[in-house]
């Protein structure tokens, strides 16, 4: 059995990280965004959030020497989204109860 590679934890009370081997990968687990930042997500996005939005949660991976970064965030992950009709093989998915729950949205403004 091999050895744990030396690392470095750091934790605070919304993010934890490791740095293990030139790598250094960092979450952020913030509490679900109130009205005005779901309000500008919306505006952002053009759709209607779901109810629980954790708006400023990220995970980020970076390699240190090479400079390679790459993250995922709430807003790119949800800029992702295929707005509109759906077709056949064009990438979207639509879950089986979208359509109850775009119709108890319609009251609110994006």
């Amino acid at each position: 059995m091999s050895a744990i590679p030396q690392h470095k934890l750091s934790e605070s009370p919304n993010s934890r990280s490791i740095e293990i081997e030139g790598w250094s990968i960092t979450t952020s687990t913030n509490p679900i965004s109130n009205a005005p930042e779901c309000d500008a997500l919306q505006s952002t996005l053009g759709f209607p959030l779901p109810e629980m939005t954790f708006g400023s949660n990220y995970l980020s991976i970076e390699h240190r020497p090479s400079g390679f970064k790459y993250s995922f965030s709430t807003l790119e992950a949800l800029k992702q989204v295929k707005k509109g009709e759906l077709v056949e093989g064009d990438g979207g998915v639509k879950v089986g109860y979208a359509d109850k729950w775009m119709q108890s949205r319609q009251g609110i403004s994006i």
